[in-house]
């Protein structure tokens, strides 16, 4: 398929369905570990940490779990919300009375604490100090000033301010008092507290845990209450704060996802003339998908929900430009190399343990040729060899009939040359002189966005 059979400018049809957030992700069909069963098996309340990397889907995972499972209330917390860090149990409180229904009353009660120090104590205390020059000396020894003068005054004034502000420890337990009269109120007894973002506030997200896991677990009001918070974790996180978050911590859960289908979320993604159903075109809709499920079976540790709509929103946009420019694109192949830049060239056993890999997308570009036997090169060979009609990228077993066929794709027989071309290619040029088997080539602009 050359670029002229399909008349579109952008092969993305909704744009908004690649915005980051996480319950778009449910588009993607992923097999986790069962987490509803592991919730369930909590005998007690506790703090349990979802540890994996960022955007592999764990908030996604717990939404699954969510709609599963309605007996418990469920509790969502988003400490990034809250960027002062050091006003997380307030963030708390508010957001749990939001979705109680209970925000004003909260607010009114968080505010009456507030009230006696904002509305009194600087006032009080100025009036003090203006007046002090009239209240005898022996008034001023309960504050251990020894005489009048303006610092007897200022001791005077420092004393009262202190009355009437309210110390630390008064304050978070008055917070904690009305978060126990929130839970309290709520009908169910099993309670699940979502805590997403804590280990990106640093030692203010883990001082919040250590806080949180023991208002739970020595709450004698809601001891009648099973209340588990989820705090999801990532592996940086969790292998530089290990020690801490073993005081806080009760249980760990490690996330490893694995792929599922990408089926939906083509057909809500892909604009609707990307795969022409015609029997010339047919099978290339079937091989993109196994292409894009492949980036997750080759790359597991870097390929995420949040990484694939990255790629295609940066395919999408490098699309349009090379239109732009008066170049003749197969989007599928800006597609793959769009790809090639977000994932690791891991064939280069040699490189330093600990050092930054290059990219897929750097290694094509310094060599100025794609591998036969990366799914990158599968993937253009499978798309471009017009014998392949039916075929997979992915697949444990094959018919006889497609066998020798597969066994070429498999082993890369194909590699990728970069030449300077603006045409429409054949894409494979067949030279029986060359000894190392047939060649193919590709434009090289496609690596220049």
């Amino acid at each position: 398929m050359n670029s002229k059979d399909i008349k579109f400018d952008d092969f993305i049809k909704n744009h908004s369905l690649l915005k980051e957030d996480h319950r778009l992700d449910e588009l993607i069909e992923f097999y986790y570990a069962d987490i509803k069963k592991r919730l369930e098996s909590y005998q007690k309340s506790s703090v349990v940490a979802i540890v994996g990397p960022y955007g592999t889907g764990k908030s996604t995972a717990l939404n699954q779990v969510r709609q599963q499972k309605n007996d418990v209330q469920w509790l969502q917390f988003d400490a990034w919300r809250y960027p002062e860090r050091k006003g997380l149990w307030d963030g708390l409180v508010i957001e749990v009375a939001k979705q109680l229904g209970q925000d004003k009353k909260a607010l009114r009660k968080l505010d009456g604490h507030k009230s006696v120090i904002g509305r009194w104590g600087s006032p009080v205390a100025e009036f003090f100090t203006q007046v002090s020059d009239f209240i005898p000396k022996d008034a001023f020894t309960w504050v251990g000033a020894a005489t009048k003068g303006s610092g007897a005054a200022s001791k005077v004034g420092e004393k009262v301010s202190g009355i009437f502000e309210k110390s630390p420890a008064k304050r978070t337990y008055e917070i904690e008092r009305i978060l126990s009269d929130l839970l309290l109120a709520i009908e169910k007894d099993t309670i699940y507290l979502v805590v997403e973002d804590i280990d990106r506030s640093g030692a203010d997200g883990i001082n919040f845990l250590e806080t949180l896991s023991f208002f739970i677990s020595n709450s004698e009001e809601l001891k009648e209450k099973k209340i588990i918070a989820i705090a999801l974790i990532s592996n940086n996180s969790y292998e530089d704060n290990l020690e801490s978050y073993l005081k806080c911590i009760d249980y760990f859960e490690f996330f490893e996802p694995r792929i599922g289908s990408v089926n939906h979320f083509m057909e809500q993604v892909f604009a609707d003339g990307a795969f022409p159903e015609d029997d010339k075109h047919k099978h290339f809709k079937s091989l993109t998908k196994d292409f894009l499920e492949g980036l997750f079976k080759e790359f597991p540790t870097d390929m995420t929900p949040r990484k694939l709509k990255l790629m295609l929103r940066q395919a999408s946009n490098a699309y349009r430009l090379q239109k732009i420019d008066g170049h003749s694109p197969d989007w599928r192949v800006t597609l793959c190399m769009q790809a090639a830049k977000y994932l690791p060239d891991e064939s280069d056993a040699m490189a330093p343990r600990g050092t930054a890999m290059m990219s897929c997308f750097e290694e094509f570009k310094n060599s100025e040729t794609i591998s036969g036997s990366s799914l990158f090169g599968s993937y253009l060979y499978a798309l471009a060899d017009k014998s392949i009609i039916e075929t997979s990228l992915y697949k444990d077993t094959y018919d006889e009939s497609r066998e020798r066929r597969i066994k070429q794709l498999k082993e890369g027989r194909y590699s990728f040359n970069m030449i300077e071309s603006d045409n429409d290619l054949p894409w494979i040029n067949r030279d029986p002189f060359e000894d190392s088997g047939p060649r193919a080539y590709i434009a090289r602009y496609y690596l220049e966005y």
